[in-house]
């Protein structure tokens, strides 16, 4: 029971990183954070496999708030109008 204890946590725990990685906007899409994971052993890897929507999904969202975010002017300061 034990033996199967750890292995849930360290695939929830790897899940949780590649979704994180997912919200940081800087991969296009699942690919690239299973790529980027790849050192991971076989079993951590198809748990990716199994969230890939999930991951193209919040891939995705990232890069449109990015893209919103970084708007020329989008965060420039106001300046004060005349009264």
């Amino acid at each position: 029971m034990g033996r199967h204890k750890n292995v849930r946590a360290e695939r929830a725990k790897v899940l949780n990183v590649a979704r994180d990685l997912a919200r940081s906007g800087q991969h296009p899409n699942h690919e690239s954070i299973v790529a980027q994971m790849e050192p991971l052993d076989t079993a951590a890897r198809d748990g990716l496999q199994d969230i890939r929507t999930q991951l193209d999904r919040l891939c995705a969202l990232a890069q449109i708030e990015r893209a919103r975010i970084e708007i020329p002017g989008r965060n420039a300061p106001t300046t004060q109008l005349p009264r």
